[in-house]
């Protein structure tokens, strides 16, 4: 296991629950729904980033591809839901087109 590859994935890990914590703040500062949006998409990039820690630990190799696929389903995934929220804290998107729109 490499240690500087474990630690660069650490260091993200606790950059992106920097970036909850700040949606969960702004949130409750302005109880606007939108950062609702941005707390889902930074809750699932976290998910994202402990895969590849566990890719590390594992010892079977269908382990490793399971960590891996679920790496390539969640980061996009929570990529794709940051993004909607970005663009609809500037648009006015209904809940129900974001809705969709994410489950495509």
């Amino acid at each position: 296991m490499n240690e500087l590859l474990v630690l660069g994935i650490l260091i993200l890990f606790f950059i992106r629950i920097i970036g909850l914590i700040v949606s969960v703040d702004f949130y409750y500062d302005t109880k606007s729904k939108t950062y609702i949006i941005f707390i889902i998409g930074w809750s699932l990039w976290i998910i994202s980033g402990i895969f590849p820690l566990l890719y590390q630990l594992a010892n079977n190799q269908s382990q490793k591809e399971f960590y891996l696929l679920m790496n390539y389903i969640f980061g996009p995934l929570s990529l794709l839901i940051l993004l909607t929220g970005l663009s609809s804290f500037y648009l006015k998107i209904s809940q129900s087109k974001l809705i969709s729109f994410s489950l495509i």
